[in-house]
């Protein structure tokens, strides 16, 4: 009797929980599309001050959990494939975003994401790359290599290379291999 008195608290709480979520969800939505900046930067604010409150209802996922390594590659390649900043996982409005749409989740540092979790997007794309290559350059009677080189802002050389050729769905398929660091001069003198 008492399991089952534990059980029927702990369902009306997770129902209690669900309704508040879902009342600051409709809150928040509002706000957005209002477009009342004041109500909205109180809204931030005030979730600032939330994080406690709501890592405590949501148990956070262990830092080296496969759902926290699956987060952090999704939101690596966010970053990379729409050319954005690492700083930008440090801004409290993505913060704030995150935490809307994944409470357990924990938001590294951009250092997390540059240093650690980007090598390992590389490495499974490497692995990838080798495979298709692999596969597709068996039956492959012709390729084209291209090359490029340019400066970067920081005045530093860079060359790339890349890789042409037409698959069995006569395709035309390109593979970036590489972009390293070209320390010898680039330029015709």
């Amino acid at each position: 009797m008492k399991k089952q008195n534990e059980k029927i608290a702990q369902i009306k709480d997770e129902r209690d929980l669900a309704q508040e979520e879902a009342e600051k969800g409709a809150h928040l939505r509002g706000h957005l599309v209002t477009g009342k900046k004041k109500d909205m930067l109180q809204v931030m604010a005030s979730q600032e001050g939330d994080e406690q409150q709501v890592s405590g209802r949501y148990k956070k996922w262990a830092k080296q959990s496969d759902q926290q390594l699956d987060f952090d590659i999704a939101v690596t390649m966010f970053l990379v494939s729409c050319n954005l900043p690492f700083n930008l996982v440090e801004n409290q409005g993505f913060k704030n975003f995150i935490n809307y749409l994944c409470p357990r989740a924990h938001v590294k540092t951009r250092n997390a994401f540059s240093q650690w979790k980007l090598d390992l997007v590389y490495q499974n794309l490497k692995v990838d790359v080798d495979e298709v290559l692999k596969r597709d350059l068996k039956k492959c009677s012709q390729m084209a290599l291209t090359t490029d080189c340019w400066t970067s802002r920081s005045n530093e050389p860079y060359m790339s290379l890349t890789l042409h050729y037409i698959n069995d769905d006569f395709k035309l398929e390109a593979m970036h291999l590489g972009c390293d660091l070209m320390p010898e001069r680039h330029t015709c003198k």
